[in-house]
């Protein structure tokens, strides 16, 4: 691999596998499906790294990723098809999920930071996430975000319905409670791509 590189293509063509742990500082931009069935199972992004294309790590057996650039939306389908990445926090400075981020992964637990104000469009869809925690601050949540079947217990912490689009939730599956805060129960009742759910909502204790 040449260390003057700005830009890692496929990652099984660079060269030894001991380099991933070590990304030249010269390099600021991943490709497409880098990582694509790639072996690794851990890997740290330094603060130079921004830019990072489609289905970066597509079924890869990574089970860890951290990322220190200061993003603050995630680029789409970033962690896509990651089906061992099974719990991951978000940065502190993260303001938007982007789209279909987690989208057929893994993941089974999330930790998103309380300044989020959007989730985009299908952010986890067909992921096997079975409960979740909305942040106060989240204004906006696309259509299919929560497209999961095995999801069981939504946590809604914005006092103010956040903007839905259509079947943020699946119906098909498991979904048993979508919790609100108190006295906002007939808000969410009422509220557009809300309404839906009626019956799944119970106000938090």
């Amino acid at each position: 691999m040449d260390k003057n590189e700005t830009i890692l293509y496929n990652y099984c063509l660079e060269g030894p596998m001991d380099w991933a742990a070590n990304i030249p500082d010269t390099v600021t931009t991943i490709s497409d499906k880098w990582m694509d069935h790639g072996s690794i199972t851990s890997i740290t992004f330094p603060p130079q790294v921004v830019n990072f294309g489609d289905q970066p790590f597509n079924l890869s057996r990574l089970s860890e990723i951290i990322i220190q650039a200061p993003l603050t939306e995630f680029p789409t389908e970033l962690f896509y098809a990651t089906y061992l990445l099974l719990h991951y926090d978000f940065p502190s400075q993260i303001t938007s999920t982007g789209t279909s981020l987690f989208g057929f992964s893994g993941l089974r637990s999330v930790t998103l930071p309380a300044g989020l104000l959007e989730i985009g469009y299908a952010a986890f869809s067909n992921s096997d996430l079975i409960s979740v925690t909305v942040p106060s601050t989240v204004t906006s949540i696309g259509s299919s975000a929560f497209n999961i079947a095995d999801l069981q217990t939504v946590i809604m912490l914005p006092t103010t319905p956040p903007t839905a689009g259509t079947n943020i939730f699946r119906l098909t599956g498991s979904l048993v409670t979508i919790y609100v805060p108190t006295g906002t129960l007939s808000a969410y009742q009422n509220a557009t791509n809300w309404s839906q759910y009626a019956a799944y909502m119970e106000e938090a204790i």
